[in-house]
């Protein structure tokens, strides 16, 4: 589970985050590339969940 303080600057607002033990495998990206993107080296959210089928792939 992520950790709010350790939340990467690069995620959007909101109730999804990427924090700081992300090792940047890219699985965020392969399985949610319309919610994950890549910056400074780390996945981040760039998009919230707004799609059910989406949030359940990436839970």
């Amino acid at each position: 589970m992520a950790n709010y303080r350790q939340k990467l600057s690069g995620n959007i607002d909101g109730d999804y985050f990427v924090d700081d033990k992300c090792i940047n495998c890219d699985n965020c990206s392969e399985l949610a590339p319309e919610v994950f993107t890549e910056k400074d080296g780390f996945s981040v959210v760039f998009q919230q969940l707004v799609d059910a089928d989406v949030e359940e792939r990436t839970l």
